[in-house]
């Protein structure tokens, strides 16, 4: 094996050859500062159909934008039902919970119907879930009849007609 030996001048006349246009500079770039971002974390295990509540959840800032959560307070969350069995310090997604609507199966709600200058109001029990302007199916609490309305405010349905 040979192993080819050069002097020092030589090394020092290859270093003065180059010419500081065929040099490339490399540029120190400086370093990213991580983004913080809050997230919602559960506190303990829950199972489906679980509704949650203020003492389940907690707010963490993290800094690998991998975890950010779709939600920003708790007040989206609390009350919300479960899709699937959750563990301790999962980060909470849509895809884990049901639709939140503003009229649910089984709430009660105020019928209103109007006819000119008069207008009608009854209690009924919701049949279906619904946002607002949704037509959803009531039962009148009276007489037990099943009528169609469209979702207002306040938990109130106009008649379909």
């Amino acid at each position: 094996m040979r192993v080819k030996i050069q002097k020092k001048a030589e090394v020092k006349e290859k270093i003065n050859s180059i010419k500081p246009s065929n040099v490339v500079y490399k540029k120190s770039t400086p370093k990213k500062r991580n983004k913080i971002y809050k997230i919602i974390k559960l506190k303990k295990s829950l199972e489906k159909n679980d509704i949650i509540g203020v003492s389940d959840i907690e707010e963490v800032l993290v800094e690998k934008e991998n975890q950010i959560s779709f939600f920003s307070t708790k007040k989206q969350l609390v009350g919300r039902k479960l899709k699937t069995n959750l563990k301790m310090g999962q980060i909470l997604h849509p895809r884990h919970l049901f639709e939140s609507f503003d009229i649910n199966n089984g709430d009660i709600i105020s019928i209103v119907s109007n006819l000119g200058n008069v207008w009608v109001t009854a209690s009924g029990e919701a049949q279906n879930s619904g946002n607002l302007g949704d037509l959803i199916k009531v039962k009148n609490l009276k007489s037990g009849k099943i009528i169609k309305g469209y979702i207002k405010k306040d938990k109130k349905i106009r008649i379909f007609r």
